[in-house]
């Protein structure tokens, strides 16, 4: 990808060489990219996230679903050591909605499980998920902070394409020059992209890699 983008911008000099201001789909300014040399991190995320949009997942998980059936990708996914503790009607419930074509739905429910398997993952892989909160209790840190500040967690566990898991996950969960699904699912935002399969697919994708996670040691 990094070789792609150099290629891109060599090729094309003055597409970034100028700024340039991204539109969200609902007609919000939602970030400014300088140059390439200057902006690199975020042209490259703007980049990869524009790879994604690719109908090969679609075809292959329109094959999966055919080769599967709802049972036995349930069971699949209670055997899988970070979804084991889930609430079993709840996934049930996703599953079946996505494979019966209900994106909506099983959008929805796709992203509450892959925030709390994450939070799993990090809190068996040593770090915190709690912080202090001014009631003298605690709150759950955000999916956010958790892949931005505990995200060694993670590289540790998926290596040795570890830096590669996060960024995905980050691209499509969390940043605003990606597809920021848990955002705009939490506060409401682009509520349209979520009737969509490609949506449902991503994060069902997601949910794939985490089940690859074996037991902690």
């Amino acid at each position: 990808m990094e070789q792609q983008l150099k290629e891109i911008s060599t090729k094309n000099p003055l597409q970034f060489l100028c700024t340039t201001q991204i539109i969200s789909e609902e007609g919000i300014p939602v970030a400014k990219l300088s140059d390439l040399e200057s902006d690199y991190d975020k042209h490259f995320l703007r980049y990869f996230y524009l790879q994604l949009d690719s109908f090969l997942l679609s075809i292959t998980i329109d094959k999966f679903k055919k080769n599967f059936t709802t049972k036995e990708i349930f069971e699949y996914f209670c055997r899988c050591f970070l979804f084991k503790e889930e609430i079993q009607d709840y996934l049930k419930h996703a599953l079946e909605a996505f494979w019966n074509g209900d994106y909506l739905v099983s959008s929805h429910l796709f992203i509450p499980l892959i925030e709390s398997t994450i939070r799993r993952l990090i809190k068996t892989g040593g770090g915190n998920i709690l912080t202090l909160n001014k009631d003298r209790g605690y709150d759950y840190i955000s999916l956010s902070t958790l892949l931005k500040k505990q995200g060694e967690i993670i590289e540790k566990v998926f290596e040795p394409l570890g830096k590669d898991f996060l960024f995905y996950f980050r691209v499509v969960l969390i940043e605003r020059l990606g597809m920021n699904l848990r955002n705009n699912f939490a506060h409401g935002i682009c509520k349209q992209i979520f009737f969509t399969q490609e949506v449902s697919d991503r994060l069902f994708h997601i949910m794939l890699c985490l089940s690859l996670v074996c037991k902690l040691e």
